[in-house]
């Protein structure tokens, strides 16, 4: 591969990665949407659940992971086709790294939208005052290693799962070597100009055709043997028993009658 060539191709993996991450801006928005509310009651010093074991804390991981598996396989399928000439394992790590990408994103906005608003009222409410509180994830956790490496754990990473797996599926069920679908690896019908093998052109024991009446499969030269021929070919019928002697011996008998008959 060129240098130019190669370098177009990372930049469309670049692009790629971040498409994918940006689209869970949109993924984030939906999660808190659907996801249920947390109700809250206002105590002093902060909220407790209204309820002693409400279901949304859990509610809200599982909507977040059931929409991160399907933002995943849908993004697979997506790449898959629209990166027809560039499938491999470049394209699954761009895949999967816009992909986590997307799931911080999606969580960052998720548990944002109405999170300012909750915190006013929280501040301004009095005690024993029920609020909704915005979805938040329990299972997740986000940090670096080393001070600059993003480590990204939980949740979080489902639609990356979910895109890796969808992705490798579809590598796994490709019926081409090569996973681009080229038309060398495709088998091509043969074409208007490429009728069927001939006699001389079929596998073998299939290039001598049916022989026609009165004569034998080898071919015409071979045929059957006529009246006064050999089986061997047109030649001539092989002599009567008795050898030469007894044909000139008969010539010249004739001979003698003849000349008999003349004299007499």
């Amino acid at each position: 591969m060129s240098t130019p060539r190669w370098s177009r191709t990372a930049a469309l993996l670049v692009a790629v990665a971040v498409a994918v991450a940006v689209l869970g801006a949109p993924l984030g928005w939906l999660w808190a949407v659907l996801a249920p509310k947390v109700r809250v009651q206002v105590v002093p010093g902060g909220v407790v659940p209204a309820e002693e074991q409400p279901e949304e804390f859990f509610a809200a991981d599982g909507w977040f992971i059931l929409l991160g598996a399907a933002f995943g396989v849908l993004a697979a399928v997506v790449v898959w086709f629209a990166l027809r000439r560039h499938r491999g394992p470049a394209a699954l790590v761009a895949l999967t790294v816009g992909a986590v990408g997307a799931g911080v994103l999606a969580w960052w906005i998720g548990h944002r939208i109405g999170l300012s608003a909750y915190r006013h009222r929280v501040r301004d409410a009095a005690a024993g005052t029920e609020l909704d509180r915005p979805p938040q994830l329990r299972a997740k956790e986000l940090g670096w290693w080393f001070g600059f490496i993003p480590r990204v754990k939980g949740d979080l990473l489902m639609p990356a799962i979910a895109a890796a797996v969808g992705y490798t599926m579809l590598a796994a069920w490709s019926r081409y070597p090569s996973l681009g679908g080229g038309d060398a690896a495709e088998p091509r019908p043969p074409g208007p100009d490429q009728g069927p093998p001939g006699p001389d052109q079929g596998p073998a024991g299939l290039d001598q055709a049916t022989a026609p009446p009165g004569q034998s499969a080898a071919g015409p030269d071979q045929s059957a043997a006529g009246p006064g021929q050999s089986a061997a070919g047109p030649g001539p019928a092989p002599a009567p028993p008795g050898g030469r002697d007894q044909l000139e011996l008969g010539g010249t008998a004739s001979s003698d009658s003849g000349t008999g008959t003349a004299r007499t």
